[in-house]
């Protein structure tokens, strides 16, 4: 499946970033090096048609253990919100007569791509010294993404 872009990325602008949310509870100072890692994440979107705005907020929870059997474990969750800025919303998205505006799947694709790396940066840099002893949030296909926005 190919995701076309019906829109011009340069007009997506970043107006901010806020890390609402950024726990890390490592109760037994336990330093993995390798184990089993347990992630999930969502978004949620938001549309401002006067102001040109999109929020989305990514959420992701996070448990890391040295083995299955292991009852102890490193847990994170974080709730990081990105504003975007777009002059040319009209015609990206969609306005049912009951209920708020919807963004079109191609554009939700775009934001949820740029929140879902940006976020993998800003958890990475958190969790250092953590005790988590590899990247957290694997790199993750458009057509990934598109499926989780189903």
């Amino acid at each position: 499946m190919s995701i076309q872009s019906d829109f011009d990325m340069s007009l997506i602008e970043i107006d901010r970033i806020v890390i609402s949310k950024a726990s890390i509870d490592n109760p037994k100072n336990l330093e993995l090096k390798s184990g089993v890692m347990e992630v999930t994440y969502t978004f949620n979107h938001a549309v401002s048609i006067d102001a040109r705005f999109i929020r989305v907020v990514f959420i992701c929870d996070l448990n890391a253990r040295e083995s299955e059997e292991s009852t102890d474990k490193i847990s994170g969750h974080f709730e990081i919100m990105f504003l975007f800025r777009m002059n040319e919303l009209d015609h990206l998205i969609s306005r049912e007569s009951s209920g708020p505006p919807s963004i079109k799947r191609n554009l939700a694709v775009a934001l949820a791509n740029i929140a879902y790396s940006t976020s993998r940066g800003i958890i990475y840099t958190r969790c250092q010294g953590a005790g988590v002893g590899k990247p957290i949030l694997p790199i993750v296909s458009n057509q990934t993404l598109s499926k989780m926005l189903s």
